[in-house]
């Protein structure tokens, strides 16, 4: 299912059903209309270059991941936290974000809190909306705002979250988390488009008992935390590094030209 399928799913009036069935059709007009006009399309995730080709598009489609610093986004080797600091990163104005610090609040930190009386969530990242600005209690919940550099969070913080239920594209937010060698749960929407390994370089999970169960599970057991983090970094840097990707990029236009 696409993720515009799943947002259409996710509408709970018919009004908001209708306009994103619109949107779904226009989207698939916009790519039967503009993709054929080019030699060749590039896709940041091999889930989007199957779509194409399912699609019956004859334009060659290369794939191109997104990129990040991991010489800026690299672990505090001094600093390993043994908090019980939960944080979620985003623009808190996008409604699948909106959507996920909500979800997270009322269907799974509860139970973390069961389990560990003391966990904190931080929800990080700029426009936080009035349902997501409700959320902060100032002890147990604590929203920030935009903030001037979200390392320190995630420094600071043992884990970090994910717990997208809808939206599309890489989240370029697990990847930076993941640079920096922290333990990242995720539900399997959320981690769409990246080739990780479950249970190796990420936790994975999709039932909220499930979610909150491998959080207690990753800030009680520090060296399971401390070892996927050190995957997570391996991980990123040999696939998503920037500089790696703008050799790929630089291949594959050579390609392209060779090929005349």
């Amino acid at each position: 299912m696409s993720w515009n399928q799943r947002l259409w799913l996710d509408h709970s009036t018919v009004l908001g059903r209708f306009l994103s069935q619109r949107d779904l059709q226009r989207l698939r007009r916009y790519e039967a209309e503009v993709i054929p006009l080019f030699d060749a399309c590039t896709v940041a995730s091999n889930n989007e270059m199957h779509h194409l080709l399912r699609l019956g598009f004859s334009t060659k489609v290369g794939v191109i991941p997104n990129s990040i610093d991991t010489h800026h986004f690299t672990p505090n080797i001094l600093k390993k936290t043994k908090n019980s600091d939960i944080l979620f990163v985003g623009q808190m104005s996008y409604t699948p974000n909106i959507d996920a610090a909500t979800y997270f609040v009322q269907k799974i930190f509860p139970a973390i809190l069961r389990a560990i009386p003391s966990a904190r969530f931080f929800i990080v990242g700029q426009k936080p909306s009035d349902e997501v600005l409700k959320l902060h209690d100032g002890t147990r919940i604590i929203v920030t705002g935009e903030v001037p550099d979200t390392r320190m969070y995630h420094e600071q913080c043992s884990v970090i979250v994910t717990p997208i239920r809808y939206g599309g594209g890489t989240r370029i937010k697990i990847l930076e988390a993941m640079a920096m060698s922290k333990a990242v749960v995720s539900t399997t929407v959320g981690a769409e488009g990246i080739p990780i390994t479950q249970g190796k370089d990420i936790i994975l999970a999709d039932h909220e008992d499930e979610f909150a169960a491998q959080c207690v599970k990753l800030l009680l057991d520090h060296p399971l935390r401390w070892e996927i983090g050190h995957k997570a970094r391996e991980f990123a840097c040999k696939y998503f590094d920037s500089q790696l990707v703008e050799d790929r990029i630089r291949k594959y236009y050579a390609s392209l030209k060779e090929a005349g």
